[in-house]
């Protein structure tokens, strides 16, 4: 959790960064906010879903047997083509 809340910080660090440096070089701050705040929030969005996705998709014994039955079955059919051929 504490890395998809670093992940939004920088976020939120990295639009304000870009608003300010979009400010200083045109004099438009209207574009400017709206420019940092496109990527400010891109950027904490991403954040929330991978935080989303880490918790929903965390490796459980059932998972993990799962994967491994469907490895040996994949293996098992590749021997088979093998044989086969």
């Amino acid at each position: 959790m504490k890395r998809w809340i670093a992940v939004g910080g920088v976020g939120v660090g990295c639009g304000g960064l870009l608003a300010w440096m979009f400010w200083a070089l045109s004099g438009n701050a209207v574009a400017a906010l709206v420019i940092g705040a496109a990527v400010g929030s891109i950027l904490v969005v991403l954040a929330v879903a991978g935080g989303r996705y880490n918790r929903t998709y965390q490796l459980t014994a059932d998972r993990r047997a799962a994967a491994l039955a469907k490895r040996e079955r994949v293996r098992k059919a590749i021997e088979d083509t093998h044989r086969r051929q």
